[in-house]
Formats: structure tokens, sequence, C-alpha cells
């Protein structure tokens, strides 16, 4: 099964140029920019925008991502080049902290300096038997001026805990990501270990939090936005020993899976000469972003009368497609939420592209676009009537192998010099290919000593 393109051309100009530049530049797979970019975008505005969908039920604009990628696939250029503006401004809220605090420790040497001297003054006066209503009144205005530890503002957090989450959730309208370029230690710790509460952030739900010998912790009206990146034996990992919570808990819906084909050994420098002009521009375009209405003010984004009506369209059809006659039903979990990702997602092309009113046509239907292609990647990625894995990964290797050099078919040693490399031996590699050949999807021919492998229906696709 060959994966439609990512649909980078529905991203609005500021993102598109950007995007086709960093893959000019890293050759990553436009996938894991493009995931990257959305990541970026959510955070920016989770704070500042909501969206309400057709039929008046509202909701946050977070989203939450998982892209698949192997070590050497650019994770770290991608996460650094694409959240640069992110970085640079959690270097900005750290370092106004640092000073906020400084002024903290001085303002309660202060005040209990004050305090002191006022008790020293009420016991005196108690003694003397003075009135003590003035020095009263006193320490009441000291103690309502007392200073407020201020509470650091950060827009990342990865390698986390629930409650160290919980934690800086706590309050009232509090928003950050969970960002990895190296999603072990996300997939591999703790922070996910408590799906139903990443769930309520998700939905914008509150969360109360009872503990022992401390004071309750409320979170009200947080936003989280998830995006990690992620190598399928760590994934995997994680799946087997917490797949069930994950699914049943409604976890895995909610995330926008990716699984990018490699464009590892594909990546020959054509032109040294690159342009770098355009992701700084999508970089202040986020930093502006972040920076605007620190207030937490929200806006209640609506759609257009037009848009609604393609919203709903697009709504009904997905509904459609989750009977057990329909193509999703094997991953109505995933269907089920897909229509208020497109929401939040036509919400967040809207306000990153400065568009005034309603949500309009262009931006409901590139996000319709968008989320589509998500639907398919995770369709792709868990139903159980498609191939393993491995498998889907392998086949399409092969396909984009013989379609780059121009082949009909391969030798089969090619894949185990060239081919995924936890695939590059025998022992995983035989049983992959033999499936293959089972499910029709390749054919053996033997010339000699050498193995060839042949995509059936390569006529479609070959150069």
């Amino acid at each position: 099964m060959d994966k439609i393109p990512y649909p980078i051309d529905a991203f609005p100009t500021i993102m598109r140029n950007a995007a086709y530049e960093e893959q000019n530049i890293t050759k990553a797979p436009m996938a894991m920019i493009g995931s990257a970019m959305l990541s970026a975008v959510s955070l920016a505005c989770q704070s500042k925008v909501d969206v309400e969908r057709p039929g008046g039920l509202k909701g946050p604009t977070s989203l939450f991502f998982v892209t698949i990628a192997e070590s050497g696939e650019r994770k770290s250029a991608i996460d650094k080049n694409v959240f640069s503006a992110i970085h640079e401004c959690e270097k900005m809220f750290a370092q106004q902290h640092a000073e906020e605090m400084n002024w903290y420790s001085g303002a309660v040497e202060i005040y209990e300096a004050e305090k002191k001297a006022l008790f020293a003054k009420l016991k005196m006066q108690i003694k003397k038997g003075l009135d003590t209503s003035q020095t009263k009144d006193d320490i009441d205005e000291l103690n309502s001026k007392k200073p407020v530890l201020p509470r650091s503002r950060r827009l990342i957090m990865s390698d986390t805990t629930p409650a160290a989450l919980k934690d800086y959730l706590s309050g009232e309208g509090r928003s950050v990501g969970i960002l990895s370029d190296e999603g072990g230690m996300v997939f591999g710790g703790s922070a996910l270990n408590n799906p139903s509460l990443i769930n309520t952030i998700w939905s914008g739900g509150d969360v109360h939090i009872d503990r022992k010998n401390r004071p309750p912790l409320t979170i009200t009206d947080a936003r989280l936005t998830l995006s990690i990146m992620v190598q399928q034996n760590l994934l995997d990992t994680f799946l087997r020993s917490n797949n069930k919570i994950a699914k049943d808990s409604g976890f895995n819906a909610r995330c926008l899976f990716s699984h990018p084909v490699s464009t590892q050994g594909y990546r020959q420098i054509n032109n040294p000469v690159t342009s770098r002009e355009h992701m700084p521009i999508f970089s202040e375009r986020i930093k502006e972003l972040i920076l605007s209405n620190q207030h937490n003010d929200r806006i209640m984004l609506q759609f257009s009368p037009t848009a609604a009506s393609a919203w709903i369209d697009w709504y009904n059809f997905v509904e459609t497609q989750m009977a057990s006659t329909g193509e999703l039903f094997e991953i109505r979990d995933c269907a089920s939420k897909i229509a208020e990702n497109t929401a939040r997602i036509a919400a967040l092309l809207h306000f990153f592209r400065g568009d005034e009113g309603d949500i309009t046509p262009i931006a409901t239907n590139a996000a319709e676009t968008i989320s589509s292609w998500y639907l398919e990647e995770y369709q792709h990625f868990f139903s159980s009537g498609n191939n393993s894995i491995d498998e889907n990964e392998l086949f399409d290797w092969i396909i984009n192998y013989c379609r780059y050099h121009g082949l009909a078919r391969l030798k089969k040693n090619i894949i185990l010099q060239y081919g995924p490399v936890r695939l590059r031996n025998k022992k995983a590699l035989e049983p992959l290919l033999n499936n293959l050949a089972y499910t029709q999807k390749i054919t053996f021919e033997a010339r000699g000593r050498t193995t060839y492998l042949t995509p059936v229906n390569s006529g479609s696709w070959h150069l």
C-alpha cells in the first residue's frame, strides 16, 4: 500500500513555504515536518483561542501528535528548527521568573522584618495595657500585602511525571506542551501513565486532586499540546504494556499518529545553496502568538455558515463509515474524535493566518484534508485488517526504493544492506517477506543463487 503524500499544500502560505524549505535543508520526511509545525501552532495558540463546533459544543484547540521515526531521521534537527521560537520564549520566561524570584526574596525579607516589628509593638502594647486596635489594623494590612510566590511560566515539559504536570497546571487557564524528539523519555517514563488525566485536559475538563497531608489541587480550563517523535521499537514496548489502557481510555484515539516513509538513502545534496528565509518568518509568527495576550483571555471561534455546513458534511460522512459495514468500523475510536480534531485544526489555521471573524470554508476544507490524512495513517497503523506494522514499513520501503532507482524488481540482499535498520537480519526479514508474498504484495524470482522480489502491479508505479 503506497502512502498518500502528506497534504502540506493545505497549510497556510507561511507554514507551507517554511515546510518546503525545511525539507530542502534537512531532507526529513514531510509528515514529520508538518506534524511538528502543527504542534508548534497548537502550543502557541491553545491559550489564546477555543473553538465552538456546529451544534454548540465548545472545546480547546490543543492537538496531540505521535510521529514514528527511526534514529537518523533528523528528529533533533526538526525539533531545533521548527520549535526554535518556543525554545527562545522558554528561555525568556525562565529569565523573567529568575528576576521575579529575586524580587520575591527581597520582598519576603522586608515583609518578615515589618511583621516582626509590628508583633513586637503589639506585645509591648498588650503588656502596658495600651490600645492595640491600630497595630492590629496595621498587621492586617501588612498580611494583605504578603508577597506571593511567583509561578513560573513554562512552554515545554518533556521528561515529567503526572504529579509534576498536575502541580504545574493547577489553578486556572494554565498551558504547556509535552514536546520530545526522543519519545522514549515520554513513553518510557511516567508522564503518560495516567491517560485519564491527559484525556480530561485534552477535552478541557476540570481535574480535582486530593493529596495526603497537603491541600487539594484543582486544574481548571488547562491546555496541553502533545508532540512526541519516537522510534518504532520504543512505541511498540509502550503499546505492548499499555495498549489496552491507552486504547480503552481513548488516549490513542485523541492522537494524530503518523509513520512517515524513511528518507534515509535518498538525501543526496543536489544544490548546496538553499533558502533560509521562510522558517524565520514562521518562527516570528509563533513567537508573536506566544507573547500576545499573556493573560489567557481566550477568543471563542465559531464557524461561518458555509464552513459549518462543510464540517457537518464531514462529520456525517465519518459517522456513516463507523457503522459495522463501513470502512472506519475497525478504527471507530479514532474516527469518533476526528471531526473534533478537524474543528481544532481549522481554528488553528484560521487564527495563525490572522484572519478575522468566523472560521472560513478555506480553513475548514484544509483542516478536513489534513485530518483525513491522519485518519488514514491511524487506519494503516492500528487496523487489525492490515498487515503488521513491520510488513507495512517494509513494503513501503520496497516501493520507494524501486521508484527512486527506476526498478521493477530488486535483489533481496539489497534489503539486508539498505532496508529499515531493525529489519536488516534474516531472522526478522524472512517471515515478513513470506507474509508479503502470501498476501500477493510481492513475488519471488530465483535466478541462480540470487533471489529477486517484485512488487505486484509494479507497472502502475515504477519509473
